[in-house]
């Protein structure tokens, strides 16, 4: 789990300076996709990700900018390429919306659900992206949930029919569950640091207080 220093560094970054206006990610890139202003708006969204939403407007500014260069008749291979890997990369980060741990946390009597999102975090900051093989012709379409129906129609017109169509889950599952143990222990680490500080003080307090804490009507 993130220490104090890392949730304020984490809080932070959510922030942009565009022109010398402090704005927080997603209000800069509304107002950018306002101004017609796409390519700014997807770098800013490509900072953001891991984050659901990042993901979603990035794909909102590739397809904008497809369609810009479509008009003119310039290629856009780079940006379907593009398209096509944040599309799947974004379907595999973000396919478990909530887990629940496999076992209890401590004392526990029952087992948590947790935001989907925390596990998704470790596996990227983890490198997860950079393992993964976003192939057209191994992955296809079909299987991608973050593509569109425009999406495959160019997809089709730029490279054809792929070889086959697969889950890309399958090649993201070794570092989903390597985050998922990560996840796990660092809540076990936690509760029992929170555990410890209450025994700390409870030891610390003097003994009338000891009494009145656990019984509070005496």
């Amino acid at each position: 789990m993130r220490s104090i220093a890392e949730v304020e560094s984490w809080k932070e970054s959510l922030y942009v300076r565009q022109e010398g206006v402090r704005e927080f990610w997603s209000d800069a890139v509304k107002r950018l996709k306002r101004e017609k202003r796409y390519a700014d708006a997807a770098e800013i969204c490509r900072q953001q990700i891991p984050l659901p939403a990042a993901f979603r407007d990035l794909m909102v500014s590739l397809r904008a900018l497809i369609r810009q260069k479509r008009k003119a008749k310039a290629t856009c291979e780079d940006l379907l390429r593009e398209l096509f890997e944040v599309a799947v990369y974004g379907d595999v980060l973000t396919r478990f919306p909530y887990v629940e741990l496999a076992r209890p946390i401590l004392g526990e009597k029952s087992v948590r659900g947790y935001p989907g999102y925390g596990i998704a975090e470790i596996a990227h900051r983890n490198g997860a992206r950079s393992r993964m093989r976003f192939d057209y012709e191994q992955i296809g379409y079909r299987n991608v949930t973050w593509l569109g129906a425009s999406d495959r129609k160019w997809l089709l017109e730029a490279w054809g029919e792929p070889k086959r169509h697969s889950d890309p889950f399958e090649q993201f599952q070794p570092d989903w569950l390597r985050a998922l143990d990560e996840f796990a222990r660092a809540l076990e680490s936690q509760e029992k640091r929170s555990q410890q500080e209450w025994q700390d003080l409870i030891r610390a307090a003097p003994a009338e207080r000891r009494r009145r804490w656990w019984w509070p009507f005496g």
